[in-house]
């Protein structure tokens, strides 16, 4: 599963889905996915307040900056590592 950090991601890792979290201004270091089969994307570090008009459409540039090639990049690791652990 891909998703943005929100209850739906957290009800995932809570399921120990494999998954793919994407972090923009909020930190997975306040409430990362309690999942050992989860993968973080975030590209900034540190916190970023986000204020209403902050973007014209809504969506902070560290969420549009992440790329479709890197989310298949870590679904293709995830997808792998259960494959081995099937293997094993």
């Amino acid at each position: 599963m891909v998703s943005n950090d929100s209850g739906l991601m957290h009800v995932a890792a809570a399921l120990d889905r494999p998954l793919v979290a994407l972090y923009g201004p909020s930190s997975p270091d306040f409430t990362p996915p309690l999942s050992h089969k989860a993968r973080v994307i975030r590209l900034i570090s540190g916190y970023h307040k986000v204020r209403k008009g902050d973007a014209a459409e809504g969506y902070h540039q560290s969420l549009i900056d992440i790329t479709p090639q890197r989310v298949q990049e870590e679904l293709n690791a995830l997808l792998q590592e259960k494959t081995d652990k099937e293997e094993a």
